[in-house]
């Protein structure tokens, strides 16, 4: 996926979900991680027996996913500077390049 299409997909996702942050706790009667935001639950992180999954991973599954949920916003602004510094290097890169063939110009013009 492109960067930009992978911004747009991400500030789309971001715009639609529930606000963060989020956080993570143990359901009460079940082993299972409940995620909130704020009083609101937004989600479950199961942990069935076939799956194979330990309590130790269910916990890492449901602190990826509400800390990635929390940053979201930060994320999306460090790919866009990450983006307009990109398009600044391609833009000066592309004035050197000017420069370089207008002075070879230059030369051949001055022989």
């Amino acid at each position: 996926m492109s960067q930009p299409k992978l911004l747009d997909e991400l500030r789309r996702l971001e715009a639609q979900a529930t606000k963060g942050p989020w956080t993570a706790r143990v359901h009460p009667h079940e082993p299972d991680m409940i995620l909130e935001a704020g009083e609101v639950i937004v989600g479950r992180v199961y942990l069935h027996k076939r799956s194979g999954m330990t309590l130790e991973q269910r916990q890492h599954n449901a602190d990826f996913i509400t800390t990635l949920r929390t940053l979201l916003p930060e994320i999306i602004t460090a790919l866009e500077e990450v983006a307009t510094l990109r398009a600044t290097v391609e833009r000066l890169e592309q004035e050197k390049r000017d420069m370089l063939t207008a002075t070879k110009d230059d030369s051949r013009a001055a022989e």
